[in-house]
């Protein structure tokens, strides 16, 4: 789904069951509202579940906290474990274009070791796409996304608005003007 805006915390609380990529605490707080009123309304029976993307390169602008900056890794998984209507389950990770799977992967999972001293529940790894799933489940992935593997390669709808993450969010590039469109 890629990141989540504040302004749309109402619609996902109205219709999602996990959140996998929050990484602020404007956003937890405005997904925690949004989930309490729904919940009050009768509209939604059960808390909803949310997973703190963490940046394994430091790249936030991706998307994901700062894995180098451990103080505010916690402040934020504390903020998500203390919410009244929202469940902490855990941490995902998507490696960055350049980075080995397996190095992506293992950090992601030392950070969830490291995080996990301060909680008694388990914490959950989402993390692993169809071209990286051996990888991740060898780390402790939990949750993976294999939407490539069962449907084959998709054009996105909008690629212009889209940042590439890893290689199974690649399209090829539309055609030169030169090349013309196909009709």
């Amino acid at each position: 789904m890629g990141r989540i805006q504040r302004n749309k915390a109402r619609a996902v609380a109205g219709w999602a069951h996990t959140a996998h990529s929050v990484d602020n605490t404007r956003l937890l707080t405005a997904l925690d509202r949004a989930v309490g009123e729904a919940l009050a309304a009768g509209t939604r029976t059960r808390s909803l579940r949310v997973y703190i993307q963490i940046s394994l390169d430091g790249d936030s602008e991706r998307g994901g906290v700062d894995v180098n900056v451990p103080a505010l890794v916690d402040e934020i998984c504390g903020s998500a474990n203390s919410a009244e209507a929202l469940e902490f389950a855990g941490l995902m990770g998507i490696p960055p274009l350049a980075w080995d799977p397996d190095d992506a992967f293992a950090r992601l999972d030392a950070e969830r070791h490291r995080v996990q001293r301060d909680y008694q529940h388990r914490l959950e790894l989402s993390a692993g796409m169809s071209g990286d799933i051996e990888s991740a489940v060898k780390h402790g992935s939990t949750c993976v996304r294999v939407g490539t593997a069962l449907m084959g390669q998709r054009p996105l709808t909008s690629p212009e608005v889209v940042t590439p993450v890893t290689s199974s969010s690649q399209t090829p590039p539309p055609p030169s003007p030169a090349e013309g469109s196909p009709r």
